[in-house]
């Protein structure tokens, strides 16, 4: 059983002649437009994205995959189940929707690499089915669809942003998620732009929180990326104990259905899983600002200043 927090509030766009870029434009809280592509031409092919369709149209497509233990998404879980406790599993997007089926008829003989964090070989070969879809998660996550589909043009040219007034942006500007049940992002905030999310297949929980209460996040660097900061909390799990400052932070919460739209204004922290196998699209509009990387850090290093300041008090 989750946390309950308070709701996303949801919207409709006004009327046809007013897009989604007009409308976010203004709002600096994270909505979510319930059902906004069901109705939309040219989000049909999109909405089609099953697993399985996506491994059927690029069945060679090999990348790596995430794979993380359920049990850190569990109450008793001391904090989120970061990048570096992750194994990292080669193969193709066949073999990876046939393990997120639990189909019996791939064995451990059929080998597929396993790397660290940093794609170094941890010197032995197992196979992605030995990870039991019971006990793990798996994440085909944060993959540029550019590059993930870059022989399936397909693919790519049936992503289109532009009736939604984001002009020239398609499939070449965008990322694709693609996780098991419980495969999840830890809770960080993006240090560019804002983010629209477009969810295809199967069910996302979201949960986010203002950067207005950084102090109450312990935001932290570690592990680095050089696009995020990151935070040690478990919102879906809260431990007030370890992080009593998280009690009195503002957490929304929001459930993602295929053919919903979520806006996700920039610096906003959020921790995002999968309800059930699902599948999603995003891209990142950038701002003016994004380009500052002092002024998008800002927020991290006001926070961290205080905590020292109280420190030495």
């Amino acid at each position: 059983i989750m946390q309950e927090y308070g709701k996303v509030l949801e919207i409709s766009l006004p009327h046809k002649s007013h897009t989604l870029k007009e409308t976010v434009r203004t709002l600096t809280e994270p909505r979510l437009f319930k059902g906004c592509l069901l109705n939309r031409s040219e989000w049909a092919e999109p909405l089609k994205w099953t697993p399985e369709y996506i491994a059927e149209s690029a069945p060679t497509v090999s990348t790596t995959f995430k794979i993380g233990k359920k049990e850190w998404l569990l109450p008793t879980s001391e904090r989120p189940h970061f990048e570096t406790d992750c194994h990292f599993v080669q193969g193709t997007l066949s073999e990876f929707v046939t393990w997120i089926r639990q189909d019996s008829s791939v064995s451990c003989s059929k080998k597929i690499k396993i790397a660290d964090s940093e794609s170094e070989s941890r010197g032995s070969d197992t196979s992605l089915s030995c990870y039991p879809p019971s006990e793990y998660w798996g994440y085909c996550d944060y993959k540029y669809m550019f590059q993930l589909f870059r022989d399936t043009p397909s693919l790519l040219s049936s992503l289109d942003w532009s009736g939604l007034g984001f002009e020239k942006r398609g499939g070449d500007q965008s990322t694709i998620w693609i996780g098991s049940e419980l495969a999840h992002t830890p809770c960080h905030y993006d240090t560019y732009g804002y983010n629209i999310v477009a969810q295809l297949y199967g069910r996302k929980a979201w949960y986010l929180v203002s950067p207005t209460e950084h102090d109450k996040m312990y935001p932290t660097r570690i592990p680095y990326e050089e696009s995020s900061v990151f935070s040690p909390v478990n919102l879906a799990h809260p431990n007030y104990t370890t992080h009593p400052n998280l009690k009195g932070a503002k957490v929304l919460q929001v459930f993602m259905d295929p053919g919903d739209l979520l806006y996700v204004p920039k610096h906003w922290w959020h921790f995002v899983m999968c309800v059930d196998t699902a599948v999603s699209v995003n891209t990142w509009i950038e701002l003016v600002s994004s380009s500052f990387v002092w002024f998008d850090h800002y927020p991290w290093l006001l926070s961290y200043c205080r905590r020292v300041i109280h420190k030495t008090d």
